[in-house]
């Protein structure tokens, strides 16, 4: 053994706290190693872990009580090879032994080793035999190679310009108190909601959009300059929601009322043509639609469940009012905080479970999201997840350091019935991938989702 392998050391990356039953059996499956770093790899997990790992292969001495470490093979070299690993899938589906997938970069000296979350026995039991669960356990095994990867983007980032200071706090108290008698639509828990356009409430738009800009850079997304305000901001209503306590803005919505705006401005005038190109026979439905956008909950306030309830109240409100209004419609953003590979995993499983093909082909994203990454190994890795969005939670929790999941939003609007129809990556709001979503008002339930 030479000096550098000596002194070697593994370091173990945890995805988050990771935490298993105190007892029962579970498989650790890593990728293939040479002898010497699957031995300090089963070292390293063994003081990290605190759990005492068999010598023995998975078939010699006891199943019950026992934690195995074994490597995963690139391919079969032997015939004898594809029948221990039918064997095994046999113990595991027989005994419900989870499994844990492990992926190992190694160089002359060190290690970065990446663990993911437990894969319960009845998500290995949705997978229709050995090829099956061959392909997606070695899916799962490259997908953390990514997470890996991941980290260097934390290390990378480089300081975005400086936000614009807050606007005069008297001033925008009493644009408030204005919008008090001719704009509020609900008061309820110490928040007030109003529904306003922009001319009238400088201060209040001022603040509205350093607020916006900074809880969207907190999520990686924002435009990256000093106010997230434009063009559009103009002619779209806002729906401000306003804690009385603090007298701070703690989230808002952009609305955009189809009717007005293809009376005036035309299909240009929607701010989700900026992101597709649309045919004509998209036309219709724009004219009765309510876009919806740039909606956010302020960072001291995401931990509540009101603020977004009284917001999405406020939108159910208003479509009550405007019955002409058929259609739901706008941009839900996936941020460049996600890697490449989760954000390919999550545009081809929305794609599997909540895409409208019909309509995708009258838009045309602008940027094409176009990932350098092989369809069939995203493939794989979806062949346990089914409608149900938690199933491709846990994939999307063992790639990202920061255990994200598929955002809030989308399983938001997917209970609304929403589906998407197209998606496009914006450079202008830090290369967020935006999903285009429509979704009927027929049968929404916005005032009672908490």
């Amino acid at each position: 053994m030479t000096k550098q392998e000596r002194d070697a050391v593994c370091h173990i990356a945890f995805n988050g706290k990771q935490s298993w039953p105190d007892s029962g059996p579970i498989l650790f499956l890593c990728n293939p190693l040479p002898d010497f770093w699957f031995a300090k790899l089963k070292q390293g997990l063994e003081k990290t872990t605190e759990i005492s790992l068999a010598d023995q292969a998975l078939f010699e001495g006891k199943i019950n009580g026992e934690r195995w470490l074994t490597s995963f093979p690139e391919q079969y070299s032997e015939p004898s090879e594809r029948k221990r690993f039918k064997k095994m899938v046999s113990h595991l589906k027989s005994k419900g032994i989870p499994v844990v997938p492990i992926h190992v970069i190694f160089n002359e000296d060190n290690a970065d080793i990446r663990m993911g979350g437990l894969i319960k026995s009845q998500t290995l039991n949705k997978l229709k035999g050995a090829r099956s669960w061959r392909k997606y356990l070695r899916a799962r095994i490259e997908a953390l190679r990514w997470a890996i990867q991941v980290d260097q983007y934390f290390q990378n980032q480089q300081n975005p310009p400086t936000l614009a200071r807050p606007a005069d706090q008297l001033c925008v108290e009493q644009e408030v108190e204005n919008l008090r008698s001719t704009a509020q639509l609900l008061e309820q828990g110490g928040f007030e909601l109003f529904l306003t356009k922009a001319a009238g409430i400088p201060f209040l738009m001022h603040e509205l959009g350093r607020i916006r800009e900074q809880t969207f850079r907190e999520v990686g997304e924002g435009t990256l300059t000093a106010l997230d305000l434009d063009a559009f901001d103009i002619h779209y209503q806002h729906l401000i929601l306003w804690h009385r306590e603090t007298a701070s803005i703690a989230g808002a919505y952009r609305l955009g009322y189809g009717p007005d705006i293809m009376r005036y401005f035309g299909p240009k005038g929607f701010y989700i043509r900026s992101l597709f190109k649309t045919k004509s026979a998209l036309n219709p439905l724009l004219e009765s639609s309510l876009e919806l956008g740039r909606s956010f909950v302020a960072s001291a306030f995401q931990q509540k469940r009101l603020p977004l309830f009284l917001l999405w109240k406020g939108i159910s409100i208003f479509l009550n009012k405007h019955l002409e209004i058929k259609y739901i419609i706008g941009p839900v953003s996936i941020s460049n905080q996600y890697s490449v590979i989760s954000r390919a995993l999550m545009v081809r499983y929305i794609k599997k479970f909540y895409y409208n093909h019909e309509m995708a082909s009258l838009v045309k994203a602008r940027k094409p999201f176009r990932p350098k990454l092989k369809e069939e190994v995203l493939k794989d890795i979806l062949l346990s997840t089914d409608a149900d969005t938690g199933s491709i939670d846990q994939i999307i929790e063992d790639i990202e350091p920061l255990k994200l999941k598929i955002p809030i939003l989308y399983k938001k609007y997917f209970r609304q019935n929403a589906r998407i129809i197209g998606f496009n990556s914006d450079p202008k709001f830090a290369d967020a991938l935006d999903g285009f979503m429509v979704a009927p008002t027929s049968g929404l339930a916005f005032g009672k989702e908490v």
